[in-house]
């Protein structure tokens, strides 16, 4: 636990998203609300073609640092999930926002961005089917992959009561 070389720091800083998986009661929603807003500036601020590519790329690139990340914070925590672990919830909301349409999200960020956010973490807590299979993946693939579904799950949702 007490190792101080950088790599662990590195996993840790990008596993807790900078240290917003310390913050208290629910880590994952404080995570979850601050990718939201940081889609909500990408929404309102990004010309519309490339809205969609770019919540893509969050998510993709959340996951793709997450899975070692977290697999290594999981070894230095003790804990092959532990809850200070949040950057799958980064790449969940960025995933449930990058299902819905542009013309969608465009047309109506705030909302869209408030239902994929309570859609997400609904997913994200209750694990429905197949998302809780992904959780058995090992180390920090199966802490990345639930989140990516539940993602994915919530955006359509969201398409499917806005459109």
């Amino acid at each position: 636990m007490g190792d101080a070389t950088p790599a662990p720091r590195v996993a840790l800083a990008i596993a807790t998203v900078l240290g917003i998986g310390h913050l208290r009661p629910a880590p994952g929603t404080w995570a979850s609300a601050a990718t939201a807003l940081v889609a909500a500036v990408i929404v309102i601020l990004a010309p519309a073609h490339v809205v969609q590519p770019l919540l893509a790329c969050g998510a993709v690139l959340a996951f793709a640092v997450g899975v070692p990340a977290a697999t290594r914070a999981g070894r230095h925590l003790g804990n092959a999930d532990p809850s200070q672990v949040v950057v799958d919830e980064v790449c969940g909301q960025f995933a449930a926002l990058a299902v819905v349409p542009s013309a969608v999200l465009i047309a109506q960020p705030l909302h869209v961005i408030l239902l994929a956010f309570i859609a997400f973490r609904l997913f994200d807590i209750a694990k429905p089917w197949p998302v809780c299979s992904l959780e058995a993946l090992p180390g920090g693939f199966g802490v990345m992959a639930d989140d990516a579904a539940a993602g994915v799950l919530a955006g359509c949702l969201a398409t499917a009561i806005m459109c």
